[in-house]
């Protein structure tokens, strides 16, 4: 049975690009392959993908995690869905709505177009892996054999050329939407991305090696490198601590600094010199020890203390008292009214007043 869906589907596949798409107008592509569970959504009706099925114009596929599903369109690109990936098919283009998709193109004229929400990829030969995480809005593109030209959707004319071996990516919160110039991959990060895709591996092993040759390379440049600002005649010492090798640091910026620190004489900083302020000299009144002795010189000093302050007292209650009565004085002679205003006031309050009023 199984022989004959593949006879089928092989069959379906040589009279597509035989007919180059004419006679089917509407049909984008033929499932080729595929591992695991994957669903076909088309002309508003759910199906669960096969071998053999033909995508047509507007259709969506889903593909579960752990599996893979391989089309080809009508100009010859083969593509890989991984699992758990959303794309959307279009007689133009195809839109990732999330996930990962893996594009083998074969030199031919026409121009085509793999796009996420924010980004596309414009190619006519070549390879490379497409993804687009809708959570976050990051788009990004990895070539692995000749190059594509990848773009921004709102700004298309900003976009760079990634070449193999190279990658780019559009990050909406430190990109502005704009493609990041395009960085060499390193070999973990190229794993990672193929992982996703089981069983699928290059068309050329031109890529790997061209990875591996480049780590190679660094190592050998950055191992046998010397520092340009040192004289070609200095040595690099290797200290000995706690009977283990110690190494002088790599870095570039420190050993220069331990080296002109040598060569530069310092000089002695100066000492600041303390002013030291005079202070007033303090009256003291020194008795002799004889006058201690004797207690004649503080006898008299107390009885002249005692006299002073009765002095002072006396001539206080002096003035007050004289004060007081000048005072007493000034205010018996000054009266507020004249003498015939205050005998009319006399008067007045003599007078019984129990009158009524009549007005």
């Amino acid at each position: 049975m199984m022989i004959l869906i593949k006879k089928f589907s092989n069959l379906l596949l040589s009279l597509f690009f035989l007919l180059g798409g004419t006679a089917f107008t509407k049909d984008i592509a033929v499932v080729s392959h595929m591992e695991g569970q994957a669903f076909l959504f088309q002309n508003g009706s759910s199906y669960t993908l096969k071998p053999g099925v033909v995508i047509k114009d507007f259709s969506q596929v889903m593909v579960e995690v752990d599996g893979v599903v391989i089309l080809k369109d009508r100009y010859k690109n083969t593509h890989y869905i991984s699992g758990g990936t959303h794309v959307s098919f279009t007689k133009n283009y195809v839109e990732i709505i999330n996930g990962k998709i893996w594009v083998k193109a074969e030199k031919n004229d026409h121009r085509y177009k793999v796009q996420s929400i924010n980004s596309f990829v414009n190619f006519d030969r070549g390879e490379f892996i497409y993804t687009f995480d809708n959570e976050s809005g990051k788009s990004q593109v990895v070539v692995l054999d000749e190059e594509v030209e990848f773009s921004s959707l709102l700004e298309p004319d900003l976009s760079q050329i990634v070449p193999m071996g190279k990658f780019s990516l559009i990050d909406p919160k430190t990109t502005d939407g704009v493609p990041r110039r395009s960085l060499r991959i390193g070999y973990k990060s190229f794993e990672n991305v193929i992982r996703s895709f089981p069983g699928v591996k290059p068309n050329s092993s031109t890529i790997v090696k061209y990875i591996k040759n480049k780590i190679d390379d660094t190592k050998r440049s950055n191992g046998g490198r010397q520092i340009a600002s040192l004289p070609k005649n200095s040595n690099i010492i290797i200290y000995r601590k706690d009977d283990k090798l110690v190494r002088p640091s790599t870095d570039k910026s420190s050993q220069l600094m331990n080296y002109y620190s040598k060569q530069v004489i310092k000089k002695p900083k100066a000492k600041k010199r303390r002013v030291r302020k005079k202070k007033a000299p303090a009256k003291h009144n020194y008795i002799s020890l004889s006058e201690v002795m004797s207690g004649k010189k503080t006898e008299e000093k107390k009885a002249k203390k005692v006299v002073v302050k009765k002095e002072t007292n006396k001539v206080i209650q002096e003035i007050n008292s004289e004060f007081e009565n000048s005072l007493n004085q000034e205010i018996n002679k000054q009266t507020r009214h004249p003498a015939s205003t205050n005998s009319l006031i006399n008067e007045l309050k003599s007078i019984k007043q129990n009158y009524r009023k009549e007005y």
